[in-house]
């Protein structure tokens, strides 16, 4: 009847109008979560590379700031991005300390195949490698043998420059070859990493500082040779694994292969 076929179209828009609105909420949802990961992911690997240069600043010169004005400079760059300050003093006391225990380097594959190195210090292997095996296994990975994931890192040294106008690149990259660099790698608002040699953090920094350059720290860093591109849910589910993996006790470094650096456009 015609009051039947009324009632049809009526429930037909109805539950078409609901299926819309669901999809645009998970439209919308799917854009929120996607820049919250792409801002962890880039707090994530900052906060690291931070917490590298203070430990070897630490290190190198000491934790007092009226002799160490690069220790000095790199707290106030801490400060600057919000870094919690338990963590800035866990890294210098871990760099004046030294290690407390064995150092060792664990391997280890997360979901897709992505493989991990993590660079721990402890006084029992044996307690750290179940701690770490709990982490991969949580996040869908699982801790590998000696040799499964190793092969597709390199160990270098880093010297992190900041305030390098595009004009300047030029002449960054001649000063840090003649230095005994290696490489530059330009990244987001105006800061450089210059690659080297693991021996020559140190000479590397003096000289790019001698040549008027803002070096503001150095550290060691395990890099891969390629890098994986993963998809957005992989992506997520690595810097929640990485994320995991550095709040483990003990645990120095952690370095992955997978392309996390998320556009976090529209």
């Amino acid at each position: 009847t015609y009051l039947s076929r009324m009632l049809s179209h009526i429930v037909l828009r109805q539950l078409r109008g609901s299926h819309i609105r669901c999809f645009a909420g998970h439209s919308k949802w799917h854009n929120i979560q996607h820049k919250k990961n792409a801002l962890d992911a880039k707090r994530s690997q900052a906060f690291s590379k931070m917490g590298a240069m203070l430990r070897s600043s630490a290190n190198l010169s000491g934790a007092d700031l009226s002799s160490n004005s690069v220790l000095a400079r790199l707290i106030d760059r801490a400060k600057a991005m919000n870094m919690p300050k338990d963590r800035v003093d866990a890294a210098i006391a871990a760099g004046v300390s030294g290690p407390s225990g064995e150092e060792a380097v664990y391997e280890g594959h997360g979901v897709q195949g992505v493989s991990f190195l993590v660079h721990v210090v402890t006084d029992n292997r044996n307690r750290a490698s179940q701690l770490l095996k709990a982490a991969f296994s949580k996040h869908g990975g699982s801790l590998g043998a000696p040799g499964s994931a190793a092969w597709r890192f390199t160990r270098l040294g880093i010297v992190s420059v900041a305030d390098v106008a595009v004009d300047q690149q030029d002449a960054l990259l001649e000063a840090a070859l003649d230095a005994g660099a290696d490489d530059v790698s330009c990244l987001e608002n105006n800061e450089v990493d210059v690659l080297c040699p693991p021996t020559s953090v140190a000479e590397v920094m003096g000289a790019l500082n001698a040549a008027g350059f803002n070096a503001v720290g150095g550290r060691l860093e395990h890099r891969p040779t390629e890098v994986a591109e993963v998809d957005e849910d992989t992506a997520a589910a690595i810097i929640s694994l990485g994320e995991e993996l550095r709040a483990t006790d003990g645990v120095q470094e952690v370095s992955h292969d997978a392309n996390v650096n998320l556009d976090d456009s529209e």
